[in-house]
């Protein structure tokens, strides 16, 4: 049966950044025209054995989703992977570091904010999120509730940003590193929002070095670099993906059904990652406990 529905494959839920659960954002796709969806949640996937169960009830297709961090000469680019086994315990040891790695970076931000005169403790932190993976946005919800931020955007900029005074640096890890981690767990790797900071120059790079795609809608994406990033692609015969980047803040547009690409182009993700598997059975390195 061929596919002819829609699809969005960058949802976050309240396992990483998100606000909403996976059933309730299943409930919101109800009449979106959506038939396909990726749950891409940062340094987790703790959210899609609970997503895979309810997702038939309402007859959503559910792709396995991650989204990684690098650095690469010094700026943040964050990486997409699709079609990957969620199951591997070699990758859940990888992100069982990553979160441990934001626990403490989270740690660092809550010691500095004490000094500031603002005193948030880590389990206040961690029912924000759910006890899941810790960040930025978890303690910025944190700042709200205490009184000393109006929003995410505000408390960012006050205090959680770049250059904010309790900003703590992130562990990081290469591009390459997060292309031979999820290849090694039958993934295809895509460069989330270009858009949002990376050149063309970057791009070709990270193509040469195991990139697979890029990500071209998004929400950041004006319709001229939808068009760009397109030719882009099409001139590094590389894919092409799209999602809404929803997270469900209440300060967030409503991106549902907005930001969107077609089933086909899943299907073609997906029988690349068949046919490149074997040629990904490759040996990641042990990192640093």
């Amino acid at each position: 049966m061929q596919n002819t529905g829609r699809a969005d494959l960058h949802i976050h839920t309240n396992v990483s950044d998100g606000f909403l659960s996976p059933a309730k954002i299943l409930v919101k796709l109800k009449n979106s025209g959506i038939s396909t969806i990726a749950i891409t949640d940062h340094d987790s996937v703790a959210a899609l054995d609970n997503a895979n169960r309810r997702s038939s009830m309402f007859n959503i297709r559910l792709i396995p989703g991650v989204e990684l961090s690098a650095e690469y000469h010094g700026k943040d680019l964050h990486f997409l992977g699709y079609f990957i086994d969620h199951h591997n315990k070699r990758f859940l040891d990888f992100l069982y570091l990553f979160r441990r790695r934001r626990y403490q970076r989270a740690q660092g931000m809550l010691e500095k904010l004490d000094k500031l005169g603002m005193h948030i403790t880590m389990d206040q932190v961690a029912a924000i999120a759910f006890n899941g993976p810790i960040g930025r946005p978890h303690i910025a919800d944190a700042l709200i509730n205490a009184g000393w931020a109006d929003s995410r955007d505000d408390a960012f900029e006050k205090y959680l940003g770049y250059n904010g005074p309790v900003y703590v640096e992130k562990y990081r890890i290469t591009p390459l590193e997060v292309f031979d981690l999820i290849h090694s767990i039958g993934g295809a790797a895509f460069l989330a929002h270009p858009g949002t900071g990376c050149s063309d120059g970057a791009i070709r790079e990270l193509h040469g070095a195991g990139m697979d795609g890029l990500e071209i809608i998004h929400p950041k994406h004006t319709p001229e670099m939808v068009e760009h990033y397109k030719s882009l692609a099409d001139e590094l015969s590389i894919l092409t993906c799209g999602g809404s980047d929803f997270h469900g803040s209440p300060d967030e547009e409503d991106v549902i059904g907005k930001y969107t690409i077609d089933e086909k182009s899943v299907d073609g993700i997906e029988k690349y990652c068949l046919s490149k598997r074997k040629e990904w059975r490759v040996d990641v390195k042990d990192y640093p406990d």
